[in-house]
């Protein structure tokens, strides 16, 4: 998947919803045919029509159609999220959003794309102050997605129209290389088993300390960021091992959201 984080923001939104979709599936599969039934025996109560099985059939074969969807987004060897963002600060801390958003989800971002660099032959003074802002913006993109690698691709006399200039800025951008490898594959979620203690790790790139929460509900972890551009909320399904555990703490340590679940006593 190749995702313009300039104009397309919102559409976020979308890409990320089978995903979230998907986590609470099950539960709704659970209580269709309750819900079936307990409408059926109130309608004559509230005077409206209880919606039919095949109804009931046909948004259960959605979900169930959402919820394998969302695993397909999952899985890092059959998916990939790319991104692209042209060389401005605003540009860039929307890639980074994106990027926080991906990680939450279990997404695999394999490659960061950065579009319409002034090439460095331009030497006329009236983008000396635009070369030395994209210099630094290039700088503050290596260090905040490293080690997710990143291509470039310069500013061309045209915009890329037709299949000649197409394959020109493929040729520039990807070489010899073959453009649908996996250039990077992340764990978003990891697992470590220690004595009388299991700890969950979630990529959690670019988050503050204090922007985080965690909620245990059942065998599921709530987990809440807030940032600049509003709440994005995962649901994790939690491993068997946590059932006889309680959640005694959550913190952010080097871009990664620790949960730590502990063991009960007898």
């Amino acid at each position: 998947m190749v995702l313009d984080t300039v104009p397309s923001g919102e559409s976020r939104k979308f890409i990320f919803f089978p995903k979230v979709f998907g986590n609470i599936s099950k539960k709704l599969l659970k209580l269709a045919g309750s819900l079936s039934w307990a409408a059926s025996a109130i309608s004559p109560l509230v005077g409206m029509p209880a919606p039919s099985r095949e109804v009931v059939e046909t948004e259960t074969k959605l979900i169930i159609r959402m919820e394998k969807l969302g695993d397909i987004l999952s899985d890092s060897g059959v998916t990939s999220l790319r991104l692209v963002s042209n060389p401005d600060p605003f540009s860039i801390n929307d890639m980074r959003r994106a990027f926080i958003t991906s990680n939450l989800y279990g997404i695999n971002v394999d490659l960061a794309i950065i579009n319409k660099v002034l090439p460095e032959e331009i030497t006329d003074p009236f983008f000396s102050k635009w070369m030395t802002t994209q210099t630094e913006v290039m700088e503050y993109a290596d260090t905040s997605f490293c080690p997710l690698p990143i291509l470039t691709l310069r500013l061309f006399e045209s915009e890329l129209k037709g299949l000649s200039m197409l394959k020109e800025g493929c040729h520039e951008l990807f070489g010899d290389e073959d453009p649908t490898k996996i250039y990077f594959v992340g764990t978003p979620i990891e697992t470590i088993h220690q004595e009388g203690q299991l700890l969950l790790k979630v990529k959690a790139p670019f988050v503050e300390k204090d922007a985080c929460e965690v909620e245990r509900i059942g065998d599921e972890a709530i987990v809440k960021i807030c940032s600049d551009i509003g709440e994005s909320v995962n649901v994790i399904p939690l491993p068997a091992l946590t059932h006889q555990m309680s959640l005694t703490r959550a913190k952010i340590l080097d871009n990664e959201l620790i949960i730590y679940f502990t063991e009960q006593d007898e």
